[in-house]
């Protein structure tokens, strides 16, 4: 039987051997050429993102100003709407005074002074709705080839009547003797009088538009 040699018939494992040094330089240069490309990557897509954020809360800041100068626009309008509202309120409350001031008393007292003579002094004047009644006494002495105290009194009357516009109609005037003496005049009495009338008030005028309706109307 033949025998076998174990020691030499044994297989030899192969030793390792270090990789060639173009190989390794290889390897190393594509890890770091990753390494590169994956920090420029990185980097811009942070700037990119950065630079989008940033452009974006640059468009609402703009945006957030447009609306803030937009709102104080409004709001410096609204003021000066509201100061014309105030300023035209006043006014018709002036208006609206002073129209009831020229058809109220006042009115009528207006009225009678601007036609009252010389030598006639007033001393009461009373509106009761449209009635008018004007009280006074004539101081005034009578002369050779002037008007008798009458006689004045009656062309009062009558300009209240003629002249007015319609203001003062179905005028009346009434006479009485004082009993006192002028000064001047030992022998003349002033003279009493009341005049009762009635008292037309101008109308207010009719708005714009209502005039404007009603010639369309027509």
């Amino acid at each position: 039987m033949p025998k076998i040699n174990l020691a030499t018939s044994a297989v030899s494992e192969p030793i390792p051997t270090a990789a060639p040094a173009p190989v390794r330089g290889v390897a190393q240069f594509s890890l770091i050429l990753i390494a590169v490309v994956a920090v420029l990557v990185f980097t811009g897509a942070d700037y990119y993102y950065s630079n989008k954020l940033a452009s974006d809360a640059k468009e609402h800041l703009s945006q957030a100003r447009k609306q803030k100068a937009e709102l104080e626009q409004v709001k410096k309008e609204r003021d000066e709407y509201e100061k014309k509202k105030k300023l035209l309120e006043t006014r018709l409350e002036i208006i609206k005074k002073l129209d009831a001031e020229r058809r109220g008393p006042v009115g009528v007292m207006s009225q009678v002074n601007a036609r009252i003579p010389a030598g006639v002094r007033l001393d009461r004047l009373s509106l009761r709705g449209n009635s008018v009644t004007i009280e006074g006494v004539v101081d005034r002495a009578e002369k050779d080839r002037e008007k008798k105290n009458r006689d004045i009194i009656t062309d009062f009357a009558q300009q209240l009547e003629l002249r007015s516009n319609g203001l003062f109609t179905n005028v009346n005037p009434m006479f009485q003797e004082t009993g006192q003496t002028l000064p001047d005049a030992t022998e003349q009495q002033s003279l009493k009088f009341v005049i009762m009338c009635d008292y037309n008030p101008p109308q207010p005028a009719a708005p714009a538009g209502a005039a404007q309706a009603a010639q369309t109307g027509k």
